[in-house]
């Protein structure tokens, strides 16, 4: 069997007397070469670090404020205008915050402010759509 040191690289050749065989497929894995993987554990963490990174920004950047997603809430969940029990409060809750997400897809965090009209139109869309 040839293994591969760890610390210098070189392949060593062990004759070992017991077949060494595969726990799933019983064959005979003698005769062959091991080595270290080419991507460590270390590099796909910082290779999967990146990744997670640039998705961040991308969902980042698609969210308003919180200041501002926040008043659309809570404009959106107080425009009965009368006392709602705890339970129509939570969905009318998540019936606005579902409106928010879906009007996000269609209003940059820029643009909302510049058509007003269009992004009410697309929320009381969106909310409709939601309930």
């Amino acid at each position: 069997m040839k293994i591969e040191c760890p610390k210098c690289f070189k392949e060593n050749n062990l004759n070992l007397e017991a077949k060494v065989t595969c726990g799933h497929c019983k064959e005979e894995i003698s005769g062959y070469t091991y080595r270290k993987p080419l991507v460590s554990a270390a590099t796909a963490l910082f290779v999967g670090a990146g990744g997670f990174y640039a998705a961040d920004k991308f969902f980042e950047e698609r969210r308003y404020p919180i200041t501002e997603e926040y008043a659309i809430v809570e404009a959106c969940v107080s425009s009965d205008r009368k006392p709602l029990s705890v339970p129509k409060y939570l969905k009318k809750r998540l019936v606005c915050v579902c409106a928010l997400d879906k009007t996000q897809d269609d209003y940059s965090a820029g643009s909302f402010l510049d058509d007003r009209k269009g992004f009410l139109a697309a929320f009381e869309r969106n909310a409709m759509e939601c309930k």
